[in-house]
């Protein structure tokens, strides 16, 4: 008989297990501090994925307007952020992080129970992950990723609550929650959307017509963000840096040979020996020939930020509207790649699935104090490693010798083990496929996303891929758990459509 979930145990979610998951989150956060790290909030002056902040500070909602590089929403709250406090604004944004990763952990632990998961399994998942280095450094820096990984883990709740409960203010929550995640990071594309949306309606006979009329709105907003960048810039998506990303993977791994068979023929322009996103300077005989563009909106005119005498180097603004023609032809020499030298794509896609399952790095300028060294095998064994991110030299991202033995096999592991489990299940009508419609949708759902990213994150670019994996960090662990739930139960006997205490 399949568990009514709508009857859950009222303690499923006990005060002393949020009280447990809360120090342990404090503990981390002082021996973070403890080791000499602060909260990095230095991005915000030079990341591409930026404007200038004082753009952001005197002429905010009209250079998110003129805003072709990314979604609106991270420049929005960075620009709010710089208004509300123009001095104390590290305290703010760390302070609304470390919030959201409270919350993001006490969610994870409901969301565990509420599949499933015993309480002490459940609560050691989470105690470990929020003492592990992937909370602990993306909860200490300043960028989309960690707002990203809460959100992917509040929606996977909102989802279970509109399900287990049939109220329809739970899924307006959970489809507008994926608007916000669409609206912060690009690689949540409108597709992204439409497949789940269209898993949903396939999936709940009964709640196609709520499903249709709640994912309307949100798909409308988006519609319109990407209506206006295609009405500016003649791009309708998010985000004009594909091209950037994919010549990441493919041109830069052609051979010489290569290469000079490919311009010879026409096939490739001069962009393809550049690494995307250079100074202007590497592009002035490209744009001689297409014609510099211009527009008065300084978002879109400005070459260099006003913070780029206080870094001492020269930052520049990727939204101006120059890089629009440089990514589009970007694009197209990237597809000329795959299309006549599919093996320089390929060996780009070793490498960046090799980075994609790298554990995380905890960066550093000197070498580490003595009061962590006792926590280096507990960090490694959590998937961490001490060490300046791989992103620092290119020479070294491209040696899998190098590179290669770094890869955490647990994880690929389990990458391959729990889609393959949940279709087995499905197929054998055993085992995971007993959770009941609410549990087995929300863990198709985290699934879903877990294969996305991967695809994405790995078929799409090259040199950032590890940190694509750490926005899914969180929907694993809680998958882990249901997964050690399920073996630990047995094939046959389904305890885990039943009430864990």
């Amino acid at each position: 008989m399949e568990y009514q979930e709508v009857h859950q145990n009222q303690r499923m979610v006990r005060p002393i297990d949020l009280l447990t998951i809360t120090l342990a989150y404090v503990a981390s956060q002082v021996f973070f501090r403890a080791a000499g790290w602060r909260f990095d909030h230095s991005l915000i002056y030079f990341t591409m994925h930026l404007l200038d902040p004082e753009l952001l500070r005197t002429r905010l909602l009209e250079s998110v307007w003129y805003m072709h590089m990314q979604p609106p929403i991270f420049n929005l709250f960075t620009g709010w952020g710089l208004k509300l406090f123009p001095q104390a604004y590290p305290t703010f944004f760390s302070g609304v992080f470390l919030m959201l990763g409270l919350g993001m952990s006490w969610a994870m632990y409901w969301l565990a129970r509420s599949l499933g998961v015993g309480r002490k399994l459940a609560l050691g998942a989470i105690v470990l992950y929020v003492i592990g280095p992937a909370d602990m450094f993306f909860r200490n820096w300043y960028f989309y990723s960690y707002p990203v990984m809460a959100m992917l883990v509040f929606s996977a709740g909102l989802l279970y609550k509109y399900l287990s409960t049939g109220q329809r203010n739970w899924g307006w929550a959970f489809f507008g929650m994926l608007t916000m995640i669409m609206l912060t990071r690009y690689s949540y594309h409108f597709v992204w959307f439409l497949a789940l949306t269209a898993g949903l309606f396939l999936l709940l006979q009964n709640h196609r017509r709520q499903i249709v009329r709640m994912a309307l709105v949100p798909a409308l907003i988006c519609i319109f963000w990407m209506a206006k960048n295609y009405y500016l810039f003649g791009t309708f998506s998010m985000s004009s840096w594909l091209g950037w990303s994919l010549s990441k993977v493919t041109s830069s791994f052609l051979t010489p040979d290569e290469l000079d068979s490919l311009e010879a023929e026409g096939k490739v322009s001069s962009l393809a020996r550049i690494w995307p996103g250079n100074r202007f300077e590497f592009y002035e005989d490209f744009l001689r020939k297409t014609g510099q563009l211009y527009h008065p909106a300084p978002a879109l005119q400005q070459r260099v930020r006003s913070t780029a005498e206080m870094m001492n180097f020269n930052v520049r603004n990727f939204n101006n509207i120059d890089y629009l023609v440089i990514s589009r032809q970007y694009t197209l020499d990237s597809l000329a790649v795959i299309r006549h030298r599919p093996a320089a794509y390929f060996r780009g896609l070793r490498r960046s699935a090799t980075l994609f399952f790298l554990p995380v790095r905890l960066i550093y300028d000197e070498e580490p104090d003595d009061t962590i060294t006792a926590y280096h095998r507990f960090w490694t064994l959590l998937g961490g490693s001490w060490g300046q991110p791989a992103g620092v030299d290119m020479s070294v991202l491209r040696d899998l010798s190098v590179t290669g033995p770094q890869v955490c096999l647990l994880v690929v592991l389990f990458f391959i083990l729990a889609p393959a489990v949940f279709v087995s299940d499905l197929l054998r009508k055993k085992g995971l496929a007993r959770l009941g419609t609410a549990r087995l949708v929300t863990v198709g759902f985290m699934l879903f996303n877990l294969l996305y990213v991967s695809a994405t994150g790995i078929l799409l670019d090259f040199g950032e891929n590890n940190r694509f994996r750490s926005e899914i960090v969180p929907l694993s662990v809680v998958l882990a758990a249901v997964m050690l739930q399920r073996f630990a139960d047995g094939r046959n006997r389904g305890s885990l459509t039943g009430r864990r205490n």
